[in-house]
């Protein structure tokens, strides 16, 4: 635990600069994946934007990125993504990330490192900066499922009701992830991401880490 909380105290720039790249360039496309699923024909303005992510996303594609996507995917040009709100929408929204964020932890705290030490995350406030990091790629996996619950298990819903949470935490047990060549649940691929960035952050190789993908063939199967 010695060695590892050193490795993360001294990380350097460059590492930081370059997975956060890498991060925010993953977050994006998948992002892109997700409206391509739903038809919105502006997917490829993220797919493009996600190849032009610079070291530590020094451009702020990835809010670029937002601007467009949650317009695209509620198909409200008044939508707001808000952590405090409480629309149907941004519940949902929250209740889910927040469940991904508690998985993470848990794995970032077995696999023995110290969740206060982000890469880009750097609030004072924040004991769980490296959580919020590892979560980006996962975010549009989250997005994904709302979205479709609503746009069929819960049309018209607008208050976070206990059946629609007990649907929201079966999230982590959909098969819908690939990830180094295989298919996992989403718990599953977070558990081996994290376990993977433990091996790059002590190895200092910020390129060898590799990134979730949505298979949608699978969502197919599972959800309709």
């Amino acid at each position: 635990m010695s060695e590892i909380a050193h490795a993360q105290v001294n990380l350097s720039q460059l590492f930081k600069d370059k997975l956060w790249q890498n991060i925010i360039k993953s977050k994006i496309a998948n992002q892109a994946d997700v409206l391509e699923f739903f038809n919105r024909s502006r997917y490829v303005e993220l797919k493009e934007l996600s190849k032009s992510v610079k070291a530590y996303d020094s451009n702020s594609d990835e809010a670029q990125a937002a601007r467009l996507y949650w317009r695209e995917l509620f198909n409200m040009k008044t939508f707001r993504r808000e952590q405090g709100s409480e629309d149907i929408i941004n519940s949902m929204l929250n209740y889910t990330y927040s469940i991904l964020r508690a998985s993470i932890a848990r794995n970032v705290v077995v696999g023995g490192m110290l969740p206060i030490f982000g890469i880009w995350h750097k609030n004072r406030y924040n004991a769980f900066a490296l959580v919020d990091d590892l979560i980006e790629p996962f975010r549009p996996i989250c997005d994904l499922y709302v979205k479709i619950l609503l746009n069929t298990k819960y049309i018209g819903a607008n208050n976070l009701s206990v059946n629609i949470k007990r649907d929201l935490v079966n999230v982590l047990l959909l098969e819908c992830v690939s990830i180094n060549g295989g298919s996992s649940t989403v718990a599953k691929a977070m558990e081996l991401f994290v376990r993977e960035y433990k091996k790059s952050m002590l190895s200092n190789t910020p390129n060898t880490l590799f990134f979730p993908k949505i298979n949608f063939e699978q969502i197919q199967n599972e959800l309709f």
